[in-house]
């Protein structure tokens, strides 16, 4: 019973979080589409757009350009991104960052990935269980901006239809932490 309560308050915990950082990046200004972007580029493998966060989402192509990095403190990491269509939001977070290497989303740890269609209940979580698990890199720590890639299966546990998502080949580029 305790397992259950706790595995309950993290989700709720992934949740608020979830809600704060697209408040964050619903709420931050627009750019225009002819900004240079010249620190946040990424090249998505799959097609010639320039992306700073990119992603396929069950094989479709998926990018943004509003990608928002915070750091709370020194050890805990959430970058946020909202697609360029503005349909849907990617959150990775990091609990414990340590810098550059490989971060596990499973239930043995913090961290979390989730993929939200924007205005709905769809929204798939990792981690629950063995069904939604993923991995989040930091190749690149310098000068307060991270660059990585990840991947994640997630699990639509809000809108009761347990559905699932593969998120792979992701990436993002030169994103500033911002400190909260």
């Amino acid at each position: 019973m305790k397992s259950l309560k706790l595995k309950n308050m993290k989700t709720f915990r992934i949740f608020m979080l979830m809600l704060l950082a697209g408040t964050v990046v619903l709420s931050s200004c627009k750019k225009d589409d002819e900004d240079d972007n010249n620190d946040n580029n990424n090249n998505n493998n799959n097609n010639n757009t320039t992306y700073v966060m990119s992603a396929m989402v069950d094989n479709e192509n998926w990018g943004s350009n509003t990608v928002v990095g915070i750091i709370d403190g020194t050890s805990e990491v959430t970058v946020t991104a909202v697609s360029t269509d503005n349909t849907s939001s990617m959150v990775l977070s990091i609990y414990d960052f340590t810098g550059e290497g490989e971060y596990l989303v499973t239930d043995d740890t913090d961290n979390s990935a989730y993929y939200t269609v924007v205005g709905s209940t769809s929204a798939w979580f990792a981690p629950f269980g063995t069904q939604a698990t993923g991995t989040i890199t930091i190749t690149s720590f310098a000068d307060n901006k991270i660059t990585g890639t990840f991947s994640f299966t997630g699990i639509n546990m809000l809108s009761g239809t347990n559905t699932i998502k593969v998120i792979s080949s992701g990436t993002f580029t030169n994103v500033t932490l911002q400190t909260q």
